[in-house]
């Protein structure tokens, strides 16, 4: 009696283990697969979008350290000046003094630069891979993988390109009537938003 207690036991047990793993392992149902099937697209498109967005982001750096080295040289002109014409007008009058003070003064670029061009190009793809990490479904299975991982430093570098790439638009606008410190941060902001964005990228393949 007490061996076919114990085999009743045993079968129920297998029983129950079988059953567990036939959950498990199931197939995902028919909802889950489109999840799944959506999520996977809008993550490609945020990939494929973002690899543009960081090869725009580049372009635009390169094309500003060019409009840097230019626009440095007025905005320091243009900060100097006025002490130099104080003593220098008086010992040697001449309008050409003033007149080059006033155009340095004044001085702001007409139009939009390849600069102004690419960064608008930017700041279109950057937001267009944003809008699909954002919108993609979530993961099916949510469990948070211990210790560090692709996945945390991937989402932690949006906590420096994101407020770079936001900060940027405005001081590009405070440039106008700026400084040349003003210039100088918005390089120093510009490589650093794009420095994190890369890292961010580059997390996934190395």
């Amino acid at each position: 009696m007490k061996s076919l207690k114990n085999i009743f036991w045993i079968s129920v047990y297998v029983f129950l283990n079988l059953v567990t793993n036939s959950i498990l392992n199931a197939e995902p149902t028919p909802q889950n697969r489109e999840s799944l099937n959506s999520r996977r697209t809008y993550l490609n498109w945020h990939q494929g979008l973002g690899l543009a967005a960081w090869g725009s982001w580049l372009a635009t750096n390169l094309a500003g350290e060019a409009k840097y080295n230019e626009d440095k040289f007025f905005y320091k002109l243009r900060d100097t000046l006025p002490s130099q014409i104080l003593t220098s007008y008086l010992i040697e009058p001449s309008n050409d003094k003033l007149l080059l003070y006033t155009i340095t003064k004044n001085y702001h670029e007409e139009g939009t630069s390849e600069h102004g061009k690419l960064a608008y190009l930017t700041v279109g793809l950057y937001s267009a891979s944003a809008y699909f990490a954002f919108m993609a479904p979530g993961k099916i299975d949510d469990t948070r993988t211990e210790g560090w991982s692709t996945i945390f430093t991937h989402k932690a570098m949006i906590f420096v390109h994101l407020p770079a790439m936001l900060a940027l638009p405005s001081l590009g606008q405070k440039l106008e009537h700026g400084t040349a410190q003003d210039l100088e941060n918005m390089r120093n902001v510009g490589w650093l938003g794009f420095s994190a964005f890369t890292i961010s990228i580059a997390s996934f393949y190395f």
